[in-house]
Order: structure tokens, then C-alpha cells, then sequence
């Protein structure tokens, strides 16, 4: 069995007892945060005697909170924090984290980040993060979301510009700020300085790091920020289960001290810290002069010199030959296209998709809920949210290489090693005008399924 096929323990589908456990003490806590069915007089305190019985829902008021304030804590989630013996601290960074959502905000913001994935699958990697510590991944998942609908965002901002609205800063924008940032995100894009090529032998998409290609000075910490970010929200949807985490091959041949620039290499490994854990499968070193990185994050890092010590870890028929492998592959950028992003436009249909969107959203946290409440009940939850996300898409990413070049394909199929074509035959295959729709009523209905009938235990968490 290859890799990618296997089901590592701690995931979807390879739970222990306890980890299951885990898994519905992290829903049944997120849930209760939002629970606004009591009124405020009735919060509790820090801690908690009891709960005030209320009926779960999704609908709240949007309160206005000052920012750095904390707020006292829903009475069902102050007894279930109790209940795990949650620290003073933990508690505190809870209540400050709280008021980031008012009203709704938080489930768009979690559907946002879910995508195609696994709705098991994300918080578990919050849990493996923080040892299984139930209200620890609490505060990294909620400071996670929040840093992308809040702080950075991703799927306001960062996905829907991209290429498109970085080359359109640079034809019209007269702001010097804005056409530098855009500069070097397009420098960046166009030279393939970080990549993504093929997968290892666990089937792991390879990001590529040129590091003799950087120029600290050639782009602003925006402009690297942004394409780091860009790229990595990129792979995430190329991620297909049980494949969760990248691999990221630096090739430092010829990296010299002109090329050294400790800012982006930060960001990156920060990031995945704080906002994509689990997500970093491992961190290959090709033919680097030294050591670069602190011991702690040793155990996920491999120092390679030539294609034999590669091969570990890629197979040679994967490896390219700039790197001395048998791969006859070479990055060739592809610039954007026109009408390749038109459905970003019709902002009708992206609003109806996500209006269904959130409706089965609210319906998996009304179902999960239940399931929490009663673990060996027969009602089941949308497990999947792979087919609705792909149908929504196109009206929220902007295309990339990934999808000129048919490794990203329509309806969310992923092909590492599609057929090799010229610039132009690629472009014209994958680029014809593209349809803009009014409404739905051309979208064929791929969404989640209604709650069913499944089986129990340990069962409902697999795929």
C-alpha cells in the first residue's frame, strides 16, 4: 500500500476511544461559544456551578465589543470548560477570543477555512497540535480563523486578487506602494522562485523553494507575505484524503550569501505553526551549505546532498533533472488569461452558493450537536464538503498555473503529472471564454448530502 493510501493514526478514520472523545468535547465546545439562545444576564461567571438550559442556534445579535475586551462565557460552555479543567489562562485567552465573532461571523469564517476538506479532519489536526488538549486546540483554531477573516483576509482579499489583480495594480495603479507589493508578488509568481511540482513517495504534494533565485530586496514583506500565503491556500486545495500535510523541498545549490534573507524563511515556518499545524509533513534541505534551522521543528527536517539522499524521500522518476533526477520537467509560468476568472463577477450565483452553503453548515452544527449530546444516536451529519465546495470554487479563487497548467481540473480532480503540453496548446485547451451564470439555476446541484441514517461509534468519524 502506497503512502497516500494509508490512514496515519490520529486521523480521520484511525481513531482511538479517546481520541473520538476528543474529537466531540472540541465540537461540543465550539458550538456552545456561539450559543446566544440565553440572554446575557444569564452569562456565567469564569467559573461555573451549572448551565442555564437553552435551545442551541445559530442566530445571534451582533454585540459590540471593544477591542482587547474579553466577555464573560456562555453558561453551556463555562460548565463544559469546567468539566475539562481548564486552566485560568486558557480561560482567559477563550473570552478574549470570543467577541472576534459576532453574529454568524463564525461559522462563515469556518466554512471558509473547511473548503473540501474533512470537517473531523480539521479540527484533529488542532488536537494532534496541542497534544489532544481539548481547550488548548480551541484557542489555536479560533485564533487561527480569526487571524484569516479578521487579520490577514484569505478568502476576502488574498484568493479572489491573486495574479490577475496583482498584473492589473501594475498597468493602472498610480499608489507606489501598491505596484511595489505587486511587483514582487508577480516576481515571485513569474519566476518560480517557490513552485509546486509533483508528490513524494507518501503522495504528498512538493512545494519547491529555488533559494539561489531570491532577492531580499526584490519584493516587499507584502508582496512575500502575500504569495506565501497565496501559494499555501493554493496546495491546500489540492489536498485530496488521506493525504493532509506538504512536503517543501529548499534547493539551496548555488544559494550564496546574497540570496539569505532569515525574514521569509520566519513567516513560512510561523505560519504553519500557528495557522496550518498538521499541515507540514516534512522539510527537505537539498545540498545546503549548513544547518539553518532551530532543533525544534529537527524532527520534521531532512539535510539531502544528491539525488541518492532525494530519493528517500521522492522517487527518482520524480525528481527533475535540474535536481539530477529522471523527471524531464522544467517551470514555465503561464500568464493569465482572459475571462479566465469572469465567474469572480457574477457575484449573484457566488451569494446563492454560499447562502446554501451556509444553510448546510448550520444544519452540520445543528446535526453535530446532537451527536455530541448523544454519541450512539442513528442521525447522521454532511460529512463531506468536498463536491460543494468545488461547485462554489470558481466564483471565489482565482485561477493559478495550477489550473493553466490542468493540475487543478474542474469538479476539484487533481493530476500532479498532467499531460505536458506547449504554452499555447495548454492555454487554449484550458481557457475558452468562460460562461457567466445569473442566478442557479444553470449550476448543477453537487452540494452535501441531508442528514441520513449511518452507523455509530467509532464509525461516524471515518469517510
Amino acid at each position: 500500500m502506497s503512502g497516500s493510501e494509508k490512514t496515519a493514526p490520529g486521523h480521520v478514520g484511525n481513531l482511538t476511544a479517546a481520541q473520538e472523545e476528543n474529537v466531540r468535547q472540541l465540537w461540543k465546545i465550539l458550538i456552545e461559544s456561539w450559543d446566544k439562545s440565553t440572554g446575557s444576564t444569564e452569562r456565567a461567571s469564569v467559573a461555573p456551578s451549572g448551565t442555564t438550559n437553552g435551545r442551541f442556534s445559530l442566530m445571534r445579535t451582533p454585540t459590540q465589543v471593544k477591542e482587547g475586551a474579553s466577555v464573560s462565557l456562555p453558561p453551556k460552555l463555562a460548565a463544559s470548560l469546567h468539566d475539562l479543567k481548564t486552566g485560568p489562562n486558557e480561560i482567559s485567552a477563550i473570552q478574549s477570543l470570543l467577541p472576534k465573532f459576532p453574529g454568524e461571523q463564525f461559522l462563515a469564517a469556518y466554512l471558509g477555512f473547511l473548503k473540501q476538506d474533512h470537517p473531523d479532519a480539521v479540527l484533529l489536526r488542532y488536537l494532534r497540535a496541542e497534544k489532544w488538549d481539548v481547550s488548548k486546540a480551541w484557542i489555536k483554531l479560533v485564533s487561527a480563523l480569526n487571524w484569516r477573516a479578521n487579520e490577514y483576509k484569505v478568502d476576502e482579499e488574498v484568493m479572489p486578487k491573486g495574479e490577475p489583480h496583482a498584473v492589473e495594480v501594475l498597468k493602472t495603479s498610480k499608489d507606489a506602494s501598491q505596484r511595489k507589493d505587486a511587483e514582487g508578488f508577480m516576481r515571485l509568481v513569474r519566476t518560480g522562485e517557490g513552485h509546486v511540482h509533483g508528490t513524494d513517495k507518501e503522495g504528498r504534494p512538493i512545494l519547491v523553494i529555488r533559494a539561489k533565485l531570491h532577492d531580499p530586496s526584490g519584493q516587499t514583506p507584502k508582496g512575500m507575505n502575500d504569495f506565501v500565503i497565496h501559494l499555501l491556500e493554493t496546495i491546500r486545495v489540492t489536498l485530496v484524503h488521506p493525504v493532509e500535510t506538504i512536503t517543501i523541498l529548499f534547493d539551496m545549490g548555488g544559494f550564496g550569501y546574497a540570496n539569505w534573507d532569515l525574514a521569509p524563511i520566519k513567516f513560512i515556518v510561523d505560519t504553519f505553526q500557528s495557522n496550518y499545524p498538521e499541515c507540514l509533513g516534512a522539510i527537505i534541505y537539498y545540498n545546503a551549505p549548513w544547518g539553518l534551522l532551530d532543533p525544534v521543528v529537527a524532527s520534521k527536517v531532512r539535510f539531502q546532498t544528491g539525488v541518492d539522499g532525494l530519493e528517500e524521500l521522492i522517487p527518482r522518476s520524480h525528481i527533475i533533472k535540474e535536481l539530477g533526477g529522471e523527471e524531464d520537467w522544467e517551470f514555465e509560468y503561464l500568464e493569465p488569461q482572459q475571462n479566465e476568472n469572469a465567474k469572480l463577477q457574477d457575484t449573484a450565483t457566488r451569494d446563492n452558493i454560499l447562502a446554501e452553503r451556509k444553510k448546510l453548515g448550520q444544519d452540520l452544527f445543528a446535526a453535530t450537536l446532537e451527536w455530541t449530546q448523544n454519541p450512539q444516536d442513528d442521525t447522521s451529519w454532511p460529512k463531506s464538503s468536498k463536491r460543494d465546495y468545488w461547485r462554489l470554487d470558481p466564483y471565489i479563487r482565482s485561477r493559478t498555473i495550477l489550473d493553466r497548467t490542468g493540475v487543478i481540473q474542474g469538479g476539484g480532480k487533481v493530476d500532479f503529472y498532467p499531460p505536458v503540453k506547449g504554452q499555447a496548446e495548454a492555454q487554449s485547451e484550458q481557457y475558452q471564454p468562460a460562461e457567466v451564470h445569473k442566478g442557479c439555476a444553470n449550476e448543477k446541484s453537487t452540494q452535501l448530502e441531508s442528514p441520513q441514517p449511518k452507523e455509530t461509534g467509532k464509525e461516524q468519524l471515518k469517510e
